[in-house]
Protein backbone atom coordinates (compact mmCIF):
# COMPACT_ATOMS: atom_id res chain seq x y z
CA UNK A 1 0.00 0.00 0.00
CA UNK A 2 1.04 3.68 -0.42
CA UNK A 3 1.24 5.34 2.86
CA UNK A 4 -0.65 9.46 3.43
CA UNK A 5 2.78 10.79 3.46
CA UNK A 6 3.71 8.83 0.18
CA UNK A 7 5.91 5.70 1.72
CA UNK A 8 5.52 2.65 -0.07
CA UNK A 9 5.03 0.01 2.34
CA UNK A 10 6.38 2.23 5.19
CA UNK A 11 9.40 2.86 3.65
CA UNK A 12 9.98 5.75 1.39
CA UNK A 13 13.04 5.06 -0.83
CA UNK A 14 10.89 3.82 -3.94
CA UNK A 15 9.88 5.46 -7.18
CA UNK A 16 11.20 7.83 -9.82
CA UNK A 17 12.25 11.19 -9.06
CA UNK A 18 14.82 13.21 -11.25
CA UNK A 19 15.28 14.67 -14.52
CA UNK A 20 12.87 12.86 -16.69
CA UNK A 21 10.61 15.38 -17.13
CA UNK A 22 13.39 17.77 -18.36
CA UNK A 23 14.56 16.39 -21.30
CA UNK A 24 13.49 15.39 -24.55
CA UNK A 25 14.81 13.52 -28.07
CA UNK A 26 14.84 15.56 -31.84
CA UNK A 27 15.22 13.17 -34.75
CA UNK A 28 15.45 13.69 -38.57
CA UNK A 29 15.32 11.08 -41.37
CA UNK A 30 15.73 12.63 -44.49
CA UNK A 31 14.84 10.18 -48.16
CA UNK A 32 16.50 9.77 -51.39
CA UNK A 33 15.36 8.19 -54.38
CA UNK A 34 18.65 7.01 -56.81
CA UNK A 35 17.60 6.94 -60.65
CA UNK A 36 18.76 3.47 -60.62
CA UNK A 37 15.28 2.93 -58.19
CA UNK A 38 17.57 2.81 -54.93
CA UNK A 39 15.62 4.24 -51.84
CA UNK A 40 18.51 5.92 -49.24
CA UNK A 41 17.21 7.46 -46.36
CA UNK A 42 19.64 9.23 -43.39
CA UNK A 43 18.56 9.41 -39.90
CA UNK A 44 19.71 11.60 -36.82
CA UNK A 45 18.27 11.52 -33.52
CA UNK A 46 19.88 14.13 -30.72
CA UNK A 47 18.97 13.73 -27.18
CA UNK A 48 18.95 15.86 -23.84
CA UNK A 49 18.06 14.03 -20.79
CA UNK A 50 21.03 14.93 -18.71
CA UNK A 51 23.68 18.21 -18.67
CA UNK A 52 24.81 17.40 -22.47
CA UNK A 53 23.31 17.39 -25.73
CA UNK A 54 23.87 13.22 -26.79
CA UNK A 55 23.77 11.67 -30.44
CA UNK A 56 21.69 8.65 -30.04
CA UNK A 57 21.17 7.69 -33.75
CA UNK A 58 23.27 8.63 -36.39
CA UNK A 59 23.11 5.69 -39.57
CA UNK A 60 22.16 5.76 -43.11
CA UNK A 61 20.04 2.63 -44.63
CA UNK A 62 18.95 1.88 -48.58
CA UNK A 63 16.23 -0.67 -50.00
CA UNK A 64 15.50 -1.29 -53.47
CA UNK A 65 19.15 -2.53 -54.45
CA UNK A 66 19.28 -6.09 -54.71
CA UNK A 67 16.91 -7.53 -57.63
CA UNK A 68 16.94 -10.83 -55.54
CA UNK A 69 15.22 -9.43 -52.26
CA UNK A 70 14.36 -5.62 -53.00
CA UNK A 71 12.42 -5.12 -50.02
CA UNK A 72 15.87 -5.65 -47.91
CA UNK A 73 16.94 -3.12 -45.95
CA UNK A 74 20.87 -2.69 -45.51
CA UNK A 75 21.89 0.00 -42.85
CA UNK A 76 25.11 0.67 -41.41
CA UNK A 77 25.55 3.81 -38.52
CA UNK A 78 24.26 3.80 -34.99
CA UNK A 79 20.78 2.84 -34.20
CA UNK A 80 18.58 2.97 -30.54
CA UNK A 81 15.86 0.84 -29.74
CA UNK A 82 15.81 1.05 -26.26
CA UNK A 83 12.70 1.41 -25.04
CA UNK A 84 10.36 0.16 -22.70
Amino acid sequence: YIGVDGSYNGASAIGRLGNEGNGGEFQITKAFKSSQGAIWDINVMFDHWSDEVNLKKAYVGVTNVLASNPGAYIWAGRDFHQRP
